[in-house]
């Protein structure tokens, strides 16, 4: 007798404790949005350093023009002999 209540107890417990789960992982999940954009932009660093890529990056494209212009050069005067 005295096991069939301690298993009874156990089972209720049990019960109660997957009801009590199941609710708490049924609760409204929050999703927040960052506009991490927004954010750099009212930075001054980063618009320094945004700044700074940018003609760097404009002077390599200049060179890789300039070098692409050579090569096709040589490429026709190859061609040509």
């Amino acid at each position: 007798m005295l096991n069939i209540e301690v298993m009874k107890k156990g089972i209720l417990l049990g019960i109660i404790f997957m009801v009590v789960a199941s609710v708490t992982a049924q609760k409204i999940q929050r999703i927040g949005y960052i506009d991490t954009e927004y954010i750099l932009q009212n930075v001054p660093a980063y618009l320094q350093a945004q700044n700074s890529l940018d003609a760097k990056v404009g002077k390599w494209k200049a060179k890789i023009t300039k070098e692409v212009s050579e090569i096709q050069s040589m490429k026709m005067d190859l061609s040509n002999e």
